[in-house]
């Protein structure tokens, strides 16, 4: 139940809101149009359902907003390959350190906009085990991201590349990251592990002198390479 869950409560915000421009809005559409189902609600969707699987959709242009769909049956494939994949819990072979989603910018402001009880009715959804799907892993951008309002990093201090001006406070992030994480770390059933991981150097770290974007020449300046 906890996948379905998953599948019918993760189109609301930390990957689907993430970027909009309007809060409560997705994919230029009302995201609260309707209520969310409950995980009691999708767990009693879910009886009797061995060889199906639960269908939640949320789609531009259309009125599906968490809306429940036909069944989707598994069935046997119909191609052969030479290649097979065979899932077996007899034997462990990688750990797997948890289950999450990221935490942005964007999905950090808009979730400050909703009122209180939808607040803590998404923190839950997402992060208590008793009443959500439990998450236990986050991953977090280091300066900005495609999903955050403008493009910022934690050293703007040109030719710093040992790093000495690094904003270790990160005090961008106080305002709405900081914030939302707490928040998920106070109802996560363990310890929430969070991966850092940077989307650009700062923008005078690079060829193009720019966060954002591709435009030639790409990469790092050569000053860069070796630090």
């Amino acid at each position: 139940w906890r996948l379905i869950a998953g599948i019918a409560l993760g189109v609301v915000a930390l990957l689907c809101v993430a970027g909009m421009a309007v809060p409560r809005r997705c994919c230029g559409a009302p995201l609260l149009a309707s209520p969310l189902p409950s995980v009691s609600e999708v767990k009693a969707a879910m009886v009797g359902l061995s060889v199906c699987a639960t269908v939640v959709q949320t789609a531009f242009a259309t009125h599906d907003r968490l809306s429940v769909k036909p069944c989707a049956p598994f069935v046997p494939a119909n191609f052969h390959s030479e290649h097979t994949i065979d899932v077996t819990g007899a034997t462990a072979q990688h750990r797997i350190e948890g289950f999450g989603g990221a935490f942005t910018e964007s999905s950090a402001l808009v979730f400050q906009s909703l009122p209180r009880h939808l607040r803590r009715r998404f923190i839950e959804a997402y992060f208590s085990e008793d009443e959500g799907i439990g998450y236990t892993l986050g991953r977090v951008h280091i300066n900005s991201c495609d999903f955050s309002i403008n493009s910022y990093s934690f050293d703007d201090v040109p030719e710093d590349f040992d790093l000495r001006y690094f904003d270790d406070a990160v005090a961008h992030d106080q305002r709405t990251m900081i914030p939302l994480i707490r928040a998920a770390q106070a109802v996560a059933p363990r310890k929430l592990k969070l991966l850092a991981s940077p989307w650009s150097p700062p923008a005078w770290m690079k060829k193009g002198r720019r966060m954002d974007g591709s435009e030639p020449p790409p990469g790092l300046r050569d000053e860069g390479r070796d630090v």
